[in-house]
């Protein structure tokens, strides 16, 4: 035996009422969504339905999602601003999915949602990438795929991207938290002043030179 289900973007209330589609409430994520009409009862054969599912009317929720991906209109707009957002009960690479997905065979209908999710299409755990960028990479391969990825010519320029700065001293001045080259070299030797700071360094290169001679 088997059951008939339809899918309807629209509701067909007409249909629904005309053709005796009673409400199916055993299930709260489709409650007001799904309905059904028994077209055959046996008592050995058992019972044959059919089952209306309005999918503009479904909650907005994970176990919903695969039907949601057929919604249209206002129903698509909210499904898409929940996948964006905080897409409860999905996991990264599901919101990542169901999202490119959409995107990749122009399901979107609101150019806007396209945009904002086009933006936030790629979310994943920082963290977990960067475990993987700096103890699972050879250093050569790791150097590659961030200049790829910040679209730079060296690791340099990827730095000086990452952090917002023009040239190689203005991040280090920003890492370092100063104004100016000199402040740096001050700060990273632990002195108050660059005349400390010269004599600190004239010092330890006299004594590495000492140390090479003997």
């Amino acid at each position: 035996m088997c059951t008939i289900t339809i899918l309807s973007t629209g509701d067909p209330k007409g249909v629904r009422k005309g053709f005796g589609f009673e409400p199916v409430e055993e299930y709260p994520h489709l409650r007001g969504a799904l309905y059904r009409k028994v077209i055959s009862r046996d008592d050995f054969l058992g019972t044959i339905a059919v089952y209306l599912v309005v999918l503009n009317k479904l909650k907005v929720c994970a176990i919903n999602t695969p039907l949601l991906l057929l919604s249209t209109g206002d129903k698509q707009n909210e499904f898409c601003r929940w996948l964006i957002t905080d897409a409860e009960g999905l996991t990264i690479e599901e919101q990542v999915t169901y999202q490119s997905y959409m995107i990749a065979y122009h399901i979107v209908e609101d150019e806007e949602v396209k945009k904002e999710m086009g933006r936030k299409v790629w979310k994943p755990d920082y963290d977990e990438v960067a475990k993987w960028l700096y103890e699972g990479m050879p250093p050569e391969i790791r150097d590659k795929f961030i200049q790829a990825f910040l679209h730079v010519d060296s690791p340099e320029e990827g730095v000086q991207k990452l952090l917002g700065v023009d040239s190689p001293e203005e991040g280090v001045q920003k890492l370092l938290g100063v104004d100016s080259p000199e402040e740096g070299v001050q700060k990273l030797l632990r002195v108050d002043s660059l005349d400390e700071a010269i004599l600190k360094l004239e010092k330890a290169k006299e004594q590495q030179k000492n140390e090479s001679s003997q």
